[in-house]
């Protein structure tokens, strides 16, 4: 744990090859990231609800309400010819078809 998202000892964690991280324990209508890039995001369609996640301080998102990132050529697949996108998520609730697609 480095504390503070956004202090220079938790944005040395994540080198170079992270464009953004998030950690979604932010209070107010920003999210920072805590990577040296700093595309903080903003809360829209209302703030979600704090709630513990599986590592520490998380947001339950509703449907209604996400997080706006503002574009950055960092962002581009042109540019970069590839996106991960990572996130752990646990739903209130998970149906299950029984149908298999062949």
């Amino acid at each position: 744990m480095v504390g503070d998202t956004g202090s220079t000892p938790a944005k040395n964690v994540w080198n170079s090859g992270y464009v953004a991280v998030y950690h979604m324990n932010d209070i107010g209508s920003i999210v920072k990231d805590s990577t040296q890039n700093a595309h903080n995001g903003m809360k829209k369609g209302g703030t979600p609800d704090p709630v513990s996640g599986k590592l520490g301080p998380s947001a339950l998102f509703t449907g209604t309400n996400y997080i706006e990132v503002p574009d950055h050529n960092q962002f581009s697949l042109v540019n970069t010819r590839h996106l991960i996108v990572s996130t752990w998520f646990s739903p209130s609730a998970l149906v299950m078809s029984t149908n298999r697609y062949r």
